[in-house]
């Protein structure tokens, strides 16, 4: 999509992309990067009006999928010869390893392959920790239906199934009862078959199982250079009553005291280090059980969906300059992550399925104005409408100075919606 320019301060190329990371791409053309762009007609996460908006990249090249990395380094290596890239950067989980590839290849500053692949393969993540004595749940690794039920039965209920690669917790389920096993297992393979090959290929054919850990999961925000670390965040999960593998918000900073945090971060460093994440902005998901922290997933990227926007409207700072400095061997800032008071994003999503009679009322969130730093709606167009369970209304940021007075507040909130619409019922976090 055009000729590479050349003049401009640095050439970055970016492998692929969700709606969200698509700012990255915009903050480096507005920071007057030259910007090439490697996307994928499979993994094509943002919407068509998303992908208008990149009309500002100096060079654009779609290929079937980002997966193949000796496919999507010819690419690289053709736009390289035209005008030299300075540096590689990724934001979309299942790229990551041809992302590492490329910058391998090319010389540029990138976490390993070997350590991007230990983090796609979870099984392989629980491994390294083991070698390193760093605690971890109990796991085992099953190809098949049988082996899966001996995994199982080894571990003792209750489990978590999932797969061994993947994302947004995709097919991650919590299994408390054998007699729910056969029903498990039958929606894991109809979802598995109902999911484009390539993503199949990316989370592969067989199911993880681990020890359920019992505790407050939380996230930390974390970047490496050279021996330097970097904490920016950690940020606590809410995860979803009604199915606790998914999640309906996330909170900045996470309210916890000084010793845990400490713990938190040091445990995170360790994962990091067992694992080789050498260079980079990473997302460390960790659950803090009375035995100390437990690590759910090292994710060699930095945190995504709307997390690098819910931490610009908490401290200002626009994490994905923070990134393009990083990888770019520039300068950056890390605020205090206790300046800022509180954050947290809720998605008005439904508990259950529900008739939703009138149009919604969007002026019920009015009187919460001050406190609100993003509204997002996506409300039926007719009515009465039919909304499925899990259906989302919309999403909203709220921060406060206290954090036990934010989630009062979004209680409120919540409450308010319902008193209005008795039939609508909406997702609580079990987490507090």
């Amino acid at each position: 999509m055009g000729v590479i320019k050349r003049g401009v301060k640095l050439h970055i190329l970016f492998i692929d992309s969700n709606r969200y990371g698509l700012d990255a791409l915009r903050k480096a053309k507005a920071l007057g990067h030259q910007v090439s762009f490697i996307s994928s007609e499979q993994w094509q996460l943002y919407s068509a009006q998303d992908k208008a908006s990149l009309s500002c990249v100096d060079y654009w090249k779609e290929l079937p999928d980002t997966n193949h990395p000796q496919q999507v380094l010819q690419v690289a290596q053709d736009i390289h010869q035209q005008s030299p890239i300075h540096a590689v950067i990724c934001t979309l989980e299942p790229a990551m390893r041809s992302a590492a590839y490329v910058a391998q290849a090319l010389q540029l500053p990138f976490t390993s392959v070997e350590a991007v692949n230990i983090c796609r393969d979870k099984d392989k993540t629980r491994e390294r920790l083991a070698q390193h004595h760093i605690p971890s749940a109990q796991y085992h690794y099953a190809e098949t239906k049988e082996e899966l039920l001996a995994c199982i039965q080894k571990i003792g209920l209750p489990v978590i199934l999932k797969p061994r690669s993947g994302a947004a917790s995709l097919m991650t389920y919590r299994l408390n009862t054998l007699a729910d096993f056969d029903g498990v297992w039958h929606e894991i393979e109809t979802t598995r078959k109902q999911l484009p090959e390539a993503i199949q290929q990316e989370i592969g054919f067989g199911v993880l199982v681990e020890e359920y850990l019992k505790g407050k999961i939380i996230s930390v925000e974390i970047a490496r250079r050279e021996q330097n670390y970097f904490v920016f965040m950690v940020s606590a999960r809410h995860r979803s009553v009604e199915k606790e593998t998914e999640e309906v918000g996330i909170s900045m900073p996470a309210a916890i005291d000084e010793d845990t945090w400490d713990s938190a971060v040091s445990y995170a460093k360790q994962v990091i280090e067992a694992i080789g994440l050498d260079f980079g902005l990473f997302h460390i998901e960790i659950m803090l059980t009375d035995k100390g922290p437990r690590l759910v997933e090292a994710n060699p990227r930095m945190m995504g969906g709307s997390m690098p926007r819910l931490y610009q409207n908490l401290t200002g700072q626009d994490l994905y300059e923070t990134l393009i400095a990083l990888y770019s061997g520039q300068a950056f800032s890390v605020p205090n992550p206790h300046d800022f008071g509180f954050i947290a994003t809720r998605r008005f999503q439904l508990a259950q399925s529900c008739v939703l009679a009138k149009p919604f009322d969007t002026q019920l969130v009015e009187k919460y104005r001050p406190c609100i730093k993003s509204l997002q709606w996506d409300l039926p167009q007719q009515y009465p409408q039919t909304l499925p369970a899990g259906y989302i209304l919309g999403r909203v940021q709220l921060q406060m100075k206290d954090n036990a007075a934010l989630e009062s507040l979004i209680e409120q909130l919540f409450r308010d919606i319902e008193t209005a619409y008795p039939s609508l019922q909406l997702r609580r976090s079990m987490d507090k």
